[in-house]
């Protein structure tokens, strides 16, 4: 697949993923957590810019495949957290915006995904950055890129910080892509191409 080098490859800190809608960048990312949290003991954290609840974070997809690879047995789900008993790797989630002051507590950190990195703001990601200091830590960050301005985007893609792999996917390179989507996808081809 096109993210094989996450698990394959250890010369980067910063896998940034970009590309569509439907391009399987989340699931990736995802999954990769998954390997981690089931083969050592590590603490992640799973951030966007804003999370209201977390019913808004990404807890339900993850929850959907531990389902999924039938990792249930392994897994204890909380309403705030997911540990793996097997190793006991804890999963946890947070909005930057409203908790800036307890993410710099988070130093034990080793992988972060952040989602919707598009969102993020210059004091989210000056916090971050040097807030995950270990030696082994690495970042995780899917975004749908808007403009080439847009501060994530100047940020990961044209600066790249030391460490930097970035890896651009669309809806067609993803194998498990609903046909619904492709539908979708090819219609505005032909419709709107600026907007496709």
């Amino acid at each position: 697949s096109s993210y094989d080098w996450m698990i394959n490859e250890t010369d980067w800190r910063y896998a940034v993923l970009t590309g569509s809608r439907a391009s399987g960048k989340s699931i990736a990312a995802i999954d990769l957590c998954l390997y981690y949290a089931t083969n050592a003991t590590i603490e992640i954290l799973f951030v966007r810019e804003l999370q209201a609840s977390i019913e808004k974070s990404s807890k339900a997809e993850l929850e959907n495949r531990i389902k999924f690879f039938q990792l249930d047995d392994i897994f204890k789900i909380t309403d705030t957290y997911i540990e793996c008993t097997k190793t006991g790797s804890v999963i946890s989630f947070v909005g930057i915006n409203h908790n800036v002051t307890s993410i710099k507590s988070r130093s034990n950190v080793s992988l972060v995904f952040v989602e919707q990195a598009e969102t993020l703001s210059a004091e989210s990601i000056d916090v971050l950055l040097p807030t995950i200091r270990r030696e082994d830590s690495i970042f995780i960050i899917c975004f749908n890129p808007r403009l080439v301005t847009d501060l994530v985007y100047q940020k990961f893609i044209v600066e790249q910080p030391p460490g930097t792999r970035v890896c651009h996917t669309t809806y067609m390179d993803n194998v498990f892509c609903p046909q619904v989507m492709i539908d979708l996808a090819e219609d505005c081809k032909v419709k709107d191409p600026t907007k496709y």
